[in-house]
Order: C-alpha cells, then structure tokens, then sequence
C-alpha cells in the first residue's frame, strides 16, 4: 500500500533566520527604527521567532502548512483547513496597531530602567 500523504512546508527567508535579533539586543530606538523598516520585515521577523523557519498551524498544531499568495502573508493549514497568519495565537492578533509600533513599545518598555507609564508610551508612539 502506498502512502498518499503530502507534506507542505513554507520555508522562511534563511537569511532573516541567521540575523533575527532580539528586541532587547539593539542599542537604541533608531537602531530599532533602522533594522524593522516596514510591516513586512515585522512580520518575517515574529515568524522567526515564533516558528523558527517552519510553520505550524495555531488551531491544530499541524505542519502541513503552505504559504497562499497575496498582499498579505497568510497561510492554509491542509490538516484542519483554516487559513491564519503570523499573529494568529499572539497578543498582537486582533490589534489595529502595527507591529512596529508593537516592537517600539515593546523595546521602551524593556529598556528604561524605571519603566515608562502608559500615558507617555501612547504620547512616544501617538496613540490613543
């Protein structure tokens, strides 16, 4: 008997997987700025961190996941049939916030020693 099972992977950039650094490795917000210039290398990088160059689908922990075409990167879990994306089973899921606005509040929040409050952190990134 053959076995008709197929496994779909999505390998993600190789080179992002050598370089991911950690948010509490950059030496200042312009470091940060510089280095997560659009929502797509926010994206590739939270992949890397959460999947580690391998995805897996969030609702039925399958790695028979292929990558679909379009603006936005999504994915289609061929073991429960759901498709999701990147921030699927994150705290960033349902945000209206970018992700590189998550990563700045994130890092000023890390790196002051006495914290910062959350009425100055909406002023720093304009939010309200």
């Amino acid at each position: 008997m053959k076995n008709n099972t197929f496994k779909f992977t999505y390998i993600i950039d190789t080179d992002m997987c050598a370089k991911a650094k950690d948010l509490r490795d950059f030496d200042s917000l312009f470091d940060l700025l510089d280095y997560f210039i659009t929502e797509k290398v926010c994206e590739e990088y939270l992949a890397v961190i959460k999947w580690n160059g391998k995805p897996t689908c969030p609702y039925c922990e399958s790695e028979r996941v292929k990558a679909l075409k379009g603006k936005t990167k999504r994915f289609k879990c061929y073991g429960c049939r759901k498709q999701f994306g990147v921030k699927v089973g994150t705290i960033f899921h349902d945000s209206k916030l970018s992700l590189r606005k998550w990563f700045m509040a994130i890092y000023l929040v890390t790196a002051n020693k006495k914290g910062v409050s959350s009425h100055q952190l909406a002023r720093d990134l304009k939010i309200t």
